[in-house]
């Protein structure tokens, strides 16, 4: 941590250190180093959260969080390109921004409030970091002007990003030639390398990817077969995670809600490509609802708990593939729209091409069905 504090000091991103105790409204947050996915370097996190009276329970969840894009966005993107122009070949790349948080500088009053401590010597922090719940906001804002840039200024068309990675695809397969780097890439991916480099922002080689096939944050994409699949250790993982929030419970059967946070959040990103499969997460909304205290106990149910256990047996068998398929029709190519609905005691079908009207009884619900969950199952069945 120390050498980690040297190098940000000599980057301008840390102040010299001090060590006289804090002025009235400085904070100085506790700080761990956790490991980086896929990676065998550490990332500093400044915690936020920690304690009573953290910096983040003075940031409302309702005025922070956004929608990144994501790999459905990207499975639109190719779905589109294979409706205008159909099967052609197409490069997939990748480019990652270096550094990300810390190359947005904070308010000076905010800096006060993220003094790091290590070993006795303090230090402000003068940029955004990892653990604030507002970083994430505020990085997507910046994010979205460049994509903006790129898009409507540099024509760079179907730019995606989430975080600090940004993607798409290239139709043009002669690759184009980046003098910083020395060496060939597709040419949109030269065209925003080069927009960065007008712009400021670092990179590194190393993250500068792109292939026939690409793993984007964490899923591999085929635009050939037009398959996208979660990777074997992904889902071990993510199995592994679900079994052992089960099993690591305290004697009331409990979780802190910001570990129930985490892992639903985790399945939330590992469903994108079972899409279909997300009501078996309703029973943890209906668990979650309404609770605030990040470390406060939120009791695993019976309803949770075989919820949970369908999810990991889902990803411990499924075939890991979801298919995108080019022939997928949109709203306004289908023959007949039937509009439905379902109550607690029936269901109910429109098709206004016909003008025709249907409804039915519910049939009794299966087995099992929690009481509180039948609305759900009658509209998944309508």
């Amino acid at each position: 941590m120390e050498d980690y504090a040297t190098k940000e000091e000599l980057a301008g991103r840390y102040s010299a250190p001090f060590n006289f105790d804090l002025l009235s409204g400085m904070y100085s947050m506790p700080i761990h180093a956790v490991p980086k996915p896929h990676s065998d370097k550490l990332r500093l996190i400044n915690n936020h959260s920690a304690g009573p009276h953290s910096l983040n329970s003075f940031i409302d969840k309702d005025d922070v969080g956004m929608r990144p894009d994501n790999v459905q966005d990207l499975g639109r993107n190719l779905l589109f390109l294979r409706q205008e122009l159909g099967d052609i070949p197409l490069w997939l790349f990748k480019s990652d921004v270096s550094g990300a948080y810390r190359l947005i500088p904070m308010h000076p009053l905010w800096q006060l409030k993220q003094v790091v401590t290590i070993n006795g010597l303090r230090r402000v922090d003068h940029c955004m970091c990892f653990g604030s719940r507002g970083s994430p906001d505020i990085w997507c804002s910046f994010m979205s002007l460049v994509l903006w840039i790129a898009i409507h200024i540099k024509y760079i068309e179907l730019l995606l990003a989430y975080m600090d990675d940004a993607f798409s695809f290239d139709t043009n397969m002669t690759l184009v030639h980046y003098p910083r780097y020395n060496t060939y890439l597709p040419d949109k991916q030269v065209r925003l390398l080069l927009l960065w480099d007008e712009l400021g922002i670092p990179h590194d080689p190393a993250k500068q990817l792109f292939g026939r096939t690409l793993t984007i944050i964490g899923y591999h994409v085929d635009p050939t077969s037009m398959t996208i699949s979660l990777p074997s250790e992904s889902s071990d993982a993510l199995v592994s995670a679900i079994h052992h929030f089960l099993e690591d419970c305290d004697s009331h059967r409990r979780q802190p809600l910001r570990r129930w946070q985490k892992l639903v959040g985790w399945i939330n990103w590992g469903l994108n490509v079972q899409p279909l499969a997300r009501p078996a997460l309703q029973s943890c909304y209906a668990k979650l609802q309404g609770k605030q205290h990040a470390h406060a106990g939120v009791t695993i149910n019976r309803s949770v708990r075989r919820d949970l256990q369908w999810i990991a047996a889902l990803f411990s068998n499924r075939d890991g593939v979801h298919v995108l398929t080019s022939r997928c029709w949109s709203p306004f190519a289908a023959d007949l729209t039937i509009y439905c609905d379902a109550s607690l005691t029936g269901m109910g079908f429109w098709c206004p091409q016909l003008q025709q009207g249907f409804a039915a009884d519910n049939p009794p619900p299966p087995p099992g069905i929690p009481t509180e969950s039948n609305i759900f199952w009658f509209e998944a069945l309508t």
